[in-house]
């Protein structure tokens, strides 16, 4: 994903480091975030 992301913002001229960095991290917040909800979700219930 973070490759793509990288790959395509190079190709366009603009820099890979203000895009994927963010994206990456952002994408992962929401990730641990459903994830945890969804792990308290199942032993909790």
């Amino acid at each position: 994903f973070s490759l793509t992301v990288a790959t395509q913002t190079f190709k366009y001229g603009l820099d890979p480091d203000n895009f994927v960095i963010p994206l990456v991290a952002s994408v992962s917040d929401v990730v641990a975030t459903l994830s945890l909800a969804a792990s308290i979700g199942i032993f909790y219930i």
